[in-house]
């Protein structure tokens, strides 16, 4: 129903010129509200952009408040809120204009600059933000939704590590992370520079497996997995070819 959805209002957005026409109206409000300095392709290109997130999202919004309290709640997943549903919008929104206004006007100063081989340079500075993104992501804005406390000692830690010992994985940090206030999903993943990893485990999969740690290291073998079949530096490649 989302893909339906999506289609038709991606047929109308073709259909009725509303791009060109948004395009026109940001104008407006550039040359009506902003200091005449401020005129340029690339602020225009920034409020056109915005406008147009802000109403992808509203348009978005009833499907997503069904999902997380309907869909989830019917089935006894959902452990959100309202208003926890609200603050995540709302900080999502805050991060896409923090980093999507400097990364939007360089995006369009490399095009204006290097001609007709802006793909190329383009494909570069996309590489260096992806690199970017993944470094900072758990330090900057994984903490604005969720926090991560230190594993504490038991059978689970220790079997674990144990699992990283073998593999030789660079295991730095156990850390878990309060998927609950969210979600009765359960998951496990890894993150950091190849030289010092941290394992995040979601609370709601310590809590389902409490009596038997051993299933916790299972879901573990299996994204340790990835790490040892270098999956997501082949994926990498794979994508940027």
């Amino acid at each position: 129903m989302s893909s339906i959805i999506g289609t038709l209002q991606e047929f109308a957005i073709l259909y009725w010129d509303l791009l060109p026409k948004l395009w026109g109206f940001t104008g407006v409000l550039l040359a009506k509200y902003f200091p005449a300095r401020f005129s340029g392709e690339i602020t225009h290109t920034l409020i056109f952009f915005f406008v147009f997130n802000i109403i992808s999202t509203t348009l978005s919004l009833p499907l997503t408040y069904y999902q997380t309290f309907v869909l989830e709640e019917k089935f006894g997943f959902n452990k959100s809120t309202v208003k926890l549903w609200i603050q995540d919008l709302i900080k999502s929104q805050a991060l896409m204009v923090v980093f999507g206004t400097p990364l939007i006007s360089a995006f369009l100063k490399i095009i204006q600059k290097t001609g007709n081989w802006f793909f190329f340079y383009l494909w570069l500075f996309a590489i260096g933000v992806q690199v970017f993104a993944i470094t900072i992501y758990p330090i900057v804005i994984l903490p604005l939704f969720n926090k991560l406390t230190p594993l504490e000692e038991g059978d689970l830690k220790t079997g674990v590590e144990k699992l990283a010992a073998r593999l030789k994985f660079p295991l730095h940090e156990l850390y878990v992370i309060d998927g609950s206030k969210r979600s009765a999903h359960s998951n496990a993943y890894f993150y950091g520079l190849p030289w010092k990893k941290h394992i995040v485990i979601y609370d709601t999969l310590i809590e389902k497996s409490k009596d038997e740690p051993e299933e916790v290291v299972a879901v573990l073998a299996h994204e340790l997995g990835h790490w040892k079949l270098n999956h997501t530096g082949k994926l990498f490649m794979i994508s940027q070819v």
